[in-house]
């Protein structure tokens, strides 16, 4: 990490994604910052794209990174995924980015 913290975007697989991840990833190369691409589903509640909802998430988090790094090369970029509650899990990582 180039700096304390990094840029934090959640993808749930929606139409809005590739704007956000597009933002996220200029703001956190503008800042000199990582760029963390995030997945949280409730827990019990199906991942996007398939039924196995843990490789499901993966490929969708690892997907957007891949065109974060299509789009500038030089940035770091990791991923998480979680079940838990969405709202309180995003706030936290939130809160540990910029």
């Amino acid at each position: 990490m180039r700096s304390d913290a990094a840029i934090m975007v959640g993808v749930s697989g929606g139409t809005l994604d590739p704007i956000v991840l597009g933002w996220a990833t200029e703001e956190a190369v503008a800042r000199d910052a990582d760029l963390l691409v995030c997945h949280v589903r409730e827990r019990g509640e199906p991942s996007p794209g398939g039924p196995d909802p843990a490789g499901s998430a993966e490929l969708l988090v690892r997907e957007a990174a891949d065109t974060a790094r299509s789009s500038f090369p030089e940035l770091a970029v990791e991923t998480a995924v979680g079940a838990d509650r969405v709202e309180s899990t995003m706030v936290r990582a939130s809160l540990e980015a910029r």
